[in-house]
């Protein structure tokens, strides 16, 4: 995380770099591990992070009415996909 920093210290005069928003974020997590503090949600049992819940693997059995199951357009994607490489 102090390498993000240090490049960010690089990039802004330029007028590039992060939003300093994510930058006040960012700081704030690192003084947070410099002083010892331990995240205990950060990391899932088998040690990746994620951003929500892990996946089921299946459907539910009910699908609100907006909800489009997409098994169907990916078989088409691969299909279309597949016979576009055979073009070239």
């Amino acid at each position: 995380m102090h390498e993000l920093l240090l490049l960010d210290d690089l990039a802004s005069p330029r007028g590039d770099g992060l939003h300093p928003l994510l930058r006040s974020l960012f700081e704030a997590r690192a003084t947070r591990e410099a002083q010892g503090v331990v995240d205990l949600n950060s990391r899932a049992p088998d040690g990746l992070q994620r951003a929500g819940p892990p996946p089921s693997g299946r459907l539910p059995d009910f699908l609100p009415g907006n909800v489009v199951p997409m098994s169907a357009y990916s078989k088409q994607a691969a299909a279309a996909a597949r016979a576009s490489q055979k073009k070239y």
